[in-house]
């Protein structure tokens, strides 16, 4: 059975009309679903789940990725026909040899992605974004020495906060809901200079982490839950999934939860946040591992990462920057081939948490991330991307710039003043007592802020109203 395609919803006309627990729901999600959450209309169902809705209801049953048999093929042959599938979809999408777009970090994906291409075509831009008056020169100079050695142009599009809060706001003037992903600005600065350039299309990386495991914490996250599952009599299944369990785990909150529901209690005390979506799904994965006791719960995972935080977070935000900027945009880790190809490798040829003997370049990190795509390329792109440190330069500085008395100052008054936030009842003494500090985590609170404000930002221009 192949894997499945992310699960797209058909985006309607905003209604205006919004229910509160949908609201908290989005808050708690990053994306308006839970269960068989409604909003705007729209049905959307939990991620690992096909669906056939009715007025009522939907039935529910699970698509798993079912695994080749691995035992006569080892990494290096899975490593092999990822390079095959990879530059088989590249190649193809370029092959009439139009003027190209490539969203270049300096990162393992975007570089892959542009080594491909100028295989085939020399008509080729590299965009890279920088920061006006912020480190990120490393990632340039990484990205300009790729271009310069694969013989391709580069452009260094830089923005600054004056500029990143104008294409903020003009995303919310376009889009059916708050923006999530910050990195939706740094993309637009690049496809708009991409169409000034002529290009006929522009093609990015996004994608690669989701499939193949990029993220730390969802490396860890599937090792202790195997370890779990290994170790655990059947029935320790229910004990796993109490709601105190579901709202850390990322088998139900993905890589993007902002807020825990004991937060947003004491953010806005005069509601009473339930959201409680959590007993269907309990029962649903429960019978799952009891009719599936060798169900392979990366592929699970994998899939969870598409339908959610793909198709439900970054497509919806890039897809109306594309329509902004009036440019397509491929992504050729998010195809079908290479869903299918990658959905069944195993999970210890992706990531591994000891240095590996299979690497010549190991990437400078404790752990290794997408070690099967390392691999497929090791001696194709250069040492220095293999071995470059963390990326910076596609990441929002708002994390940055959040921790500037002005700014934190003008984000507070923007969502206290919220009409929105105001009909909630936020606690205005708690909210700043909450963000005073940046201790610990250095994106989590920023992040939670961010969605905060995007939605004041987003309820002030459209005029956001609750129903029930």
């Amino acid at each position: 059975m192949a894997c499945q395609e992310p699960y797209n919803v058909e985006l309607k006309e905003a209604s205006r009309i919004l229910s509160v627990n949908d609201f908290f729901l989005f808050l708690i999600r990053g994306a308006p679903s839970y269960g068989h959450t409604i909003i705007k209309g729209e049905r959307h169902i939990p991620f690992g789940h096909v669906a056939k809705p009715s007025k009522s209801d939907a039935i529910r049953s699970w698509s798993a990725c079912e695994h080749l048999p691995f035992c006569d093929e080892n990494i290096f042959a899975a490593a092999k026909r990822l390079n095959d599938t990879l530059k088989s979809v590249i190649l193809n999408k370029v092959a009439n040899e139009k003027k190209i777009g490539i969203l270049l970090s300096g990162g393992l994906d975007s570089s892959i992605v542009t080594y491909i291409v100028s295989l085939k075509s020399r008509n080729v831009i590299c965009y890279t974004l920088e920061y006006k008056g912020r480190v990120g020169t490393k990632e340039a100079k990484i990205a300009k020495r790729l271009a310069a050695d694969l013989h391709c142009e580069h452009v260094v599009v830089k923005i600054d906060e004056k500029e990143f809060e104008q294409m903020n706001l003009e995303i919310l003037q376009h889009h059916n809901r708050p923006l999530i992903c910050w990195s939706a600005i740094n993309q637009l600065a690049l496809l708009k200079q991409a169409k000034r350039d002529g290009c006929d299309f522009v093609i990015s990386g996004m994608g690669s982490d989701e499939v193949l495991v990029g993220y730390h914490k969802l490396g860890h996250c599937l090792i202790d839950f195997n370890k779990y599952i290994e170790n655990s009599p059947p029935d320790s299944w229910r004990k796993y999934m109490q709601e105190e369990s579901l709202e850390q785990s990322l088998l139900f909150t993905g890589n993007t939860n902002p807020f825990p529901k004991s937060t947003l209690k004491n953010i806005f005390p005069a509601q009473k946040i339930t959201c409680d979506k959590y007993n269907d799904l309990e029962a649903f994965y429960a019978n799952l591992l009891k009719n599936n006791p060798r169900c392979s719960i990366e592929s699970l995972f994998i899939q969870q990462e598409l339908e959610f935080r793909v198709g439900q977070i970054l497509l919806p935000d890039y897809n109306v920057v594309a329509k902004i900027a009036d440019i397509e945009v491929f992504y050729p880790f998010l195809t079908e081939q290479v869903i299918k190809e990658v959905a069944n490798i195993p999970f210890n040829y992706k990531y591994v948490v000891n240095k590996s003997s299979f690497l010549k370049y190991p990437p400078a990190t404790k752990y290794i991330d997408k070690l099967v795509l390392r691999l497929a390329f090791e001696d194709e792109i250069p040492t220095y991307i293999h071995q470059r440190s963390t990326r910076l330069t596609f990441t929002a500085p708002f994390a940055v710039w959040i921790r500037k008395a002005d700014v934190l100052e003008k984000v507070f008054n923007e969502i206290l003043e919220s009409t929105l936030m105001v009909h909630l009842g936020i606690d205005r003494v708690y909210l700043r007592k909450y963000f005073r500090g940046f201790n610990g985590n250095p994106w989590r609170k920023p992040f939670q802020l961010w969605i905060l404000y995007q939605t004041a930002l987003w309820s002030s221009r459209h005029g956001i109203l609750f129903g029930a």
